[in-house]
């Protein structure tokens, strides 16, 4: 494409999230449904679409409109921490992939989106990513940290270890790999699971390093780094969807989450 293209089109799209933004970031269709019933109640979809609308806010030179992600969490705290604890008798956060005037998880439907662990630790990744963009170290202390914290709360009392010693993701489910036909998959060890942990407990560490806080804990913090399962392989020499031989890839479905260690994580580059 043309560069005066390219440069309409960046423009374009920064206009369009600014426009949407306010105290919370964009719904799933923004402020141009047009209508009383759109598309999966406007809601604000944590699989994927929120990850989307927000994820240019910092490069794009607008790190205020990411406070509204963050406004959006401090909303619901206490049903994710509800959410945590009756699902699965766990601590920290529990955040379910759909949320709209309240963050229980309270869909159930083809998507087994309550097997999905996941969620907190991907949003985690903003708070760490407005940091590092921002160097605002009173937000990492207040906001950032503490999210942060409770987001890996949860594994520490959700994960458990297996014969060998290592963790094992269980329930697990990749988003978004359903069909009518077919079901979902509830398996173990999805990549996206272990790949949103290892980055949740990467960043934790650091957070509590360059800020001095909960040094004490970076112990217990690394040992769950070094129990947490390998990625795996198919017989395609493809990244396995499920860090488990049980279970086989299905191509033919919506998501690429498994590829989190590439985008938005920062684990596989040119160099490594």
């Amino acid at each position: 494409p043309e560069p005066a293209y390219m440069e309409r089109l960046f423009d374009a799209c920064r206009y369009l999230v600014i426009c949407s933004t306010g105290r919370l970031p964009p719904n799933l269709q923004g402020l141009w449904s047009a209508t009383w019933t759109p598309h999966w109640s406007g809601d604000y979809t944590l699989d994927a679409n929120v990850q989307a609308a927000i994820s240019h806010m910092l490069s794009c030179g607008t790190p205020e409109l990411m406070r509204s992600l963050f406004n959006l969490m401090d909303d619901f705290l206490d049903d994710f921490r509800e959410n945590a604890r009756r699902l699965y008798g766990a601590e920290g956060l529990f955040v379910n992939s759909r949320i709209s005037t309240t963050g229980l998880q309270q869909r159930y439907n083809n998507c087994p989106v309550y097997f999905w662990t996941a969620g907190a630790a991907w949003l985690a990744h903003y708070y760490w990513e407005y940091y590092l963009y921002t160097c605002d170290e009173e937000f990492l202390a207040r906001r950032g940290l503490p999210f942060l914290r409770e987001s890996a709360r949860f594994f520490e009392t959700f994960l458990i270890e297996d014969e060998r010693g290592v963790y094992r993701f269980t329930p697990s489910w990749s988003p978004e790999n359903h069909s009518a036909n077919t079901g979902s998959p509830i398996a173990i060890n999805a990549t996206m699971d272990i790949a949103a942990c290892r980055e949740l407990f990467t960043n934790l560490i650091s957070a509590c390093r360059i800020l001095g806080i909960d040094e004490e804990r970076i112990p217990a913090y690394e040992d769950i780094l070094k129990k947490l399962p390998p990625y795996l392989a198919n017989d395609d020499g493809a990244l396995k969807e499920w860090a488990s031989p049980l279970f086989e890839d299905r191509y033919s479905h919506r998501h690429m989450s498994h590829l989190y260690p590439l985008y938005p994580g920062d684990e596989a580059d040119r160099d490594k």
